[in-house]
């Protein structure tokens, strides 16, 4: 762990492409393909207060997708 103000802190994120979703041929039409990409992103902070005995933590996940749909870094941050 980094230390930020004398204060232990971890920061950790994922980012990746899951696998993709075969649409009915009604939802396929009206979307203009037949499969949905589909993609995660996710960050953690974590904090150690009163010298390691107390942690807390905040999580931030999102799933996302969508037939022609790519990666997108603004999930990133």
């Amino acid at each position: 762990m980094e230390k930020v103000l004398n204060i232990p802190v971890q920061f950790t994120f994922l980012v990746s492409a899951l696998d993709d979703i075969t649409l009915d041929s009604k939802t396929a039409d009206s979307h203009g393909g037949s499969f949905a990409k589909r993609y995660i992103s996710a960050h953690r902070l974590d904090v150690n207060l009163i010298n390691g005995r107390f942690q807390c933590a905040v999580t931030e996940a999102v799933l996302y997708g969508g037939v022609n749909r790519q990666l997108n870094w603004i999930f990133l941050n």
